[in-house]
């Protein structure tokens, strides 16, 4: 069983701790302060001059979002992997009708399919420690910003802000964004595996697996 005292004795890795990630999250956000302050432009009607407020969405991806992205390559090949189970099993269906099927055909055929078990076992765990990983980094960078902005607060923007609206900041917005995390690559792994799935069923239904399609979309 773990307990309290133990975590002192496990390092931490050093990308993982405050320090850090704060850190790398404020390199970010003063280069996209420096990219919104040289973009500044002047109004066409008067003097005054228009400032755009620096992205935080544009922070967060240049601190922590490439990362995120290399991750997408442990759920393709996931997603990838799930479709050997069914072709493997056609593939057995004949080896089994065929008496004439050599019996190395059968234990390639299983051992492809338990390599594919294997190998989507490791990308999605580790796919979803990257996501987790990922979200507690957004989580952190967040909250510390938040914690540090709201000590720097004058008597007068006090008065503009309630507790409430910071506590939300902090307890709710900043979870928000790390439970994101966890399923924002479904924006196309999903297609990918709809257009998989039609292909491989067109193979062997033909255009009769189309109905199936038309009755998810309406």
């Amino acid at each position: 069983q773990l307990n309290v005292n133990d975590l002192e004795l496990i390092p931490m890795p050093e990308h993982c701790t405050t320090v850090e990630i704060c850190r790398c999250f404020d390199s970010a956000w003063e280069k996209e302060s420096q990219r919104v302050q040289s973009s500044t432009t002047a109004a066409d009607g008067d003097q005054k001059r228009i400032f755009k407020q620096p992205s935080l969405i544009r922070a967060l991806f240049n601190a922590y979002g490439y990362d995120f992205l290399k991750v997408g390559l442990l759920k393709l090949i996931h997603d990838c992997c799930i479709f050997v189970g069914p072709l493997v099993l056609n593939g057995l269906i004949l080896f089994l009708r065929d008496a004439n099927s050599k019996w190395s055909t059968g234990y390639w055929l299983t051992l492809a399919v338990t390599s594919s078990q294997l190998i989507m076992s490791f990308c999605l765990r580790h796919y979803f420690f990257r996501c987790f990983l990922t979200g507690l980094k957004l989580r952190t960078a967040v909250i510390h910003s938040v914690y540090r902005k709201t000590l720097k607060l004058s008597s007068h923007e006090r008065q503009t802000r309630t507790s409430g609206e910071i506590t939300n900041l902090i307890s709710v917005d900043a979870q928000r964004l790390q439970d994101l995390t966890t399923y924002l690559h479904a924006l196309w792994y999903s297609f990918f595996q709809i257009g998989l799935a039609i292909y491989f069923l067109w193979g062997q239904l033909g255009p009769s697996c189309l109905g199936g399609v038309a009755v998810i979309i309406i």
